[in-house]
């Protein structure tokens, strides 16, 4: 639980506080730009404005620049997502498309969930999402995007995101192409994923939830964070655990994963191994 307090706190901060910041484009790790003025839309213009840095916390990556796409506000639902600029285009289309489908996905959830008559919450309703990243190797990037919504309820939802690329081809890597035996490898990562699951969690397990949630089904493993000695699995919130167990983790070495046959593209320590 203590793992759990510590972790949803550095959510609350990254993804609920909304500061006062500078529009600036971050580059290197450094501040590049000065104080930028909110633009009002002219008449017909479409409403979402692309600004160089974010109101809210986001951590800073050299030689990568921070974009967040930013609308609503004051009075109205509000949309801050944050996301990574590389130096490939095709990397950068990639990710673009799916912020500017999780902008379009809270505007429709508003929408359906306000009606004619505005909730007395939906000064409140708010989506505010940041990223991490994390390299297999230096051409191999994991972003980890976690985006928090709230439309009224008892709580928000959080949806957790793994995309993964190769920054010098572009490539984004599906589950199929980062194991040479995928099915070998849903066998794997379904097996340990459960036994460290039940461990994790001890008297908090639900082995209905973590039976299904955890099987080797490729939709179950589609969030894999790519490290230089393995994969994390990332399980959605309520996917294995209840809301207040918090999101689950588990690390599969990529020793254990041998048998799967890793792509080597992504870990070129695996290329000499033998078949």
């Amino acid at each position: 639980m203590l793992r759990f307090f510590i972790y949803f706190s550095v959510c609350a901060i990254t993804l609920l506080t909304a500061l006062p910041a500078l529009a600036a484009d971050v580059l290197g790790g450094e501040v590049i730009g000065g104080t930028a003025p909110a633009e009002e839309p002219t008449a017909g213009q479409e409403e979402t404005k692309e600004r160089d840095s974010a109101k809210m916390t986001q951590p800073i990556y050299p030689g990568v620049i921070n974009k967040v796409i930013s609308k609503g506000g004051n009075g109205t639902p509000e949309t801050l997502l944050n996301y990574p600029v590389f130096k490939n285009g095709k990397v950068n289309s990639a990710i673009l498309a799916f912020v500017k489908e999780m902008a379009a996905d809270f505007e429709e959830d508003i929408r359906i969930e306000a009606g004619e008559e505005k909730p007395s919450s939906y000064e409140m309703w708010e989506s505010h999402g940041s990223y991490v990243l994390e390299y297999a190797n230096p051409d191999v990037v994991t972003v980890v995007f976690s985006i928090y919504s709230y439309s009224g309820g008892a709580h928000g939802m959080l949806l957790l995101r793994c995309l993964n690329f190769n920054l010098q081809t572009g490539e984004e890597f599906a589950f199929d192409t980062i194991f040479g035996d995928p099915e070998k490898a849903l066998g794997i990562l379904s097996e340990l994923s459960i036994t460290r699951l039940r461990a994790e969690l001890g008297d908090e397990a639900d082995e209905d939830m973590i039976s299904y949630g955890a099987s080797p089904e490729k939709s179950n493993f589609n969030n894999l964070i790519l490290r230089h000695d393995g994969v994390a699995v990332q399980f959605q919130p309520y996917q294995v655990a209840p809301w207040a167990a918090g999101p689950q983790t588990v690390q599969i070495d990529l020793k254990e994963l041998s048998p799967a046959k890793p792509n080597p593209e992504i870990w070129p320590d695996t290329k000499n191994e033998k078949k």
